[in-house]
């Protein structure tokens, strides 16, 4: 007798450690969960403590393999979110708070390496973003502000050479606008009211001499054939390349 009884006590045990998708007294989940693709395929499973999820949750997607970890912080709608390739590749990385990406938010490529760094505030853009040549260097830098572009934008060689140096404001090019050659020589020099080309927009080739000049009122180019003899110039300057490499076709 006393043998059966320990042994239903270890069943008792056993069904009790065992238990999830279990409801609370209000109704709400508590302990350990699964959430299923209809009857079997295993969509999440986590812990919950009066309907939140607590500490590590995994998402799969409809193949069965892992498609998220997500842990989330007690008495909190913020969770540290991982996102991964169909071939188990970390995606991305950042933090959720409810259902908005919130603070900063990490990009990966399919080899590991950082390709963007994004902030974000309530859901919303916000702060610099940047994204990395595979090589690691910053490519590119650009400020937003409630979802919208604003502040700087800023380009880069991957030297670390600025190609590119620019303003948004509310969204649009705003304020000067300078292109570089690698070296730092000034290729273009403009600038843009409320994201259209105003006033003298000039043109410099890789020696700094001037080479063009358009002008531009509220974004209506006022010497049109002046941009026709900048493309000329560049036509001119590839025929003249003409004949200085071999043809494939003569190639012994």
């Amino acid at each position: 007798m006393k043998k059966g009884r320990f042994i239903i006590f270890l069943l008792c045990v056993s069904l009790v450690g065992n238990a999830q998708n279990l409801l609370n007294d209000q109704g709400l989940r508590t302990g350990n969960w699964k959430g299923f693709y209809g009857d079997t395929l295993l969509k999440y499973e986590a812990y919950f403590e009066n309907g939140k999820p607590v500490g590590l949750m995994k998402r799969y997607d409809t193949s069965g393999k892992l498609s998220a970890t997500m842990y989330f912080y007690a008495g909190s709608e913020r969770c540290l979110a991982k996102l991964y390739s169909p071939k188990g590749n970390l995606k991305a990385e950042g933090v959720y708070d409810g259902q908005s990406k919130d603070s900063t938010w990490k990009y990966f490529s399919p080899d590991g390496s950082l390709r963007m760094k994004e902030e974000y505030e309530n859901g919303q853009l916000a702060g610099t973003s940047v994204t990395y040549y595979p090589s690691g260097s910053v490519s590119q830098e650009l400020s937003y502000r409630s979802n919208k572009k604003e502040g700087p934008w800023i380009q880069y060689f991957e030297n670390g050479d600025t190609m590119l140096r620019a303003n948004y404001a509310d969204g649009g090019l705003n304020g000067k606008y300078e292109a570089f050659y690698q070296g730092g020589r000034k290729q273009i020099s403009g600038s843009y009211d409320r994201d259209l080309k105003d006033g003298d927009w000039i043109y410099f080739d890789e020696d700094g001499k001037q080479v063009s000049v358009l002008h531009y009122i509220d974004g209506d180019l006022l010497n049109p054939e002046e941009l026709l003899e900048k493309y000329e110039m560049f036509i001119k300057k590839i025929e003249e390349n003409t004949g200085n490499f071999p043809d494939p076709a003569l190639a012994q």
